[in-house]
C-alpha cells in the first residue's frame, strides 16, 4: 500500500521524519541526539515513535537483559520529560499472552518493570481467528490520565495501519471467550456503559 500511504502523507499537515539505526547498536542517547539534529534544522517534534524501545541498547550492561530493558524505559521516560513530548513504542506480548482474549500487563515480554514505568500501556489481542475476520481487541492496562482497564472490540485492517473502533458492543450478538487463564469475562456492565456513552 505503499502509494496510498505516500498520497495520504502528503495532504496532512506538518512533516514526517523517518531515521533508521542499526537494530542494537543505537541508545536513547542517539535518539536524543537525532531529536536535537532535526530541532536545529527548524523541526520541532511532536511526537516520537521508536519501533521498538526493547531493541536499544542500555549503557547499564548485565547479564540479565531484563535490567538492561528496564534501564532503557527509564532513560524513554526521562528524555520524554526533559524535552516535553510523548514518545510511543511498541513491545511484544510473552508466549503464554498470545493465547490469551484479552492481554494484561503481565504477558509483556522483557520485563513486567516496563508497564510501571510507561504512563499509557494499551495492548492489541489478536488470535488466530481474528486474523482472519480483521477483528481484534484494545485493552487499557494502564492509563495515568484516565480510566484504565477497559477493552474496545476493534476492526483492525494491518495492511493498511488501520483500526477502527467500533461504537458499540452487545455482549449477546457478540460475546467474547471466557478467558480460562482469569475466569472472568473481559468486558462487564460498566465497560459497555462507558462505550455507550462515548
Amino acid at each position: 500500500n505503499r502509494e496510498k500511504v505516500e498520497e495520504l502523507v502528503e495532504s496532512l499537515p506538518g512533516e514526517l521524519i523517518i531515521k533508521e539505526f542499526a537494530t542494537g547498536r543505537a541508545s536513547i542517547t542517539t535518539i536524543e541526539s537525532h531529536i536535537k539534529k532535526v530541532e536545529s534544522l527548524g523541526i520541532k517534534a511532536d511526537l516520537v515513535i521508536i519501533d521498538y524501545v526493547d531493541l536499544l541498547s542500555s549503557k547499564r550492561k548485565s547479564t540479565d537483559r531484563k535490567f538492561e530493558i528496564d534501564d532503557i524505559y527509564t532513560s524513554t521516560k526521562g528524555l520524554a520529560r526533559e524535552l516535553n513530548i510523548p514518545i510511543w513504542s511498541v513491545s511484544q506480548v510473552n508466549r503464554a499472552g498470545s493465547k490469551d482474549d484479552v492481554i494484561e500487563g503481565d504477558k509483556a515480554a522483557g520485563s513486567y518493570d516496563k508497564m510501571m514505568i510507561t504512563d499509557f500501556a494499551m495492548s492489541l489481542s489478536r488470535k488466530k481467528e481474528d486474523k482472519v475476520n480483521n477483528s481484534g481487541r484494545f485493552h487499557v492496562m494502564k492509563n495515568r490520565y484516565g480510566m484504565d482497564g477497559v477493552t474496545y472490540i476493534v476492526k483492525a485492517d494491518t495492511s493498511t495501519g488501520h483500526f477502527e473502533i467500533t461504537d458499540s458492543y452487545d455482549e449477546d450478538d457478540n460475546p467474547l471467550p471466557k478467558n480460562p487463564s482469569s475466569g472472568f469475562t473481559n468486558i462487564d456492565e460498566f465497560d459497555k456503559k462507558t462505550l455507550s456513552s462515548k
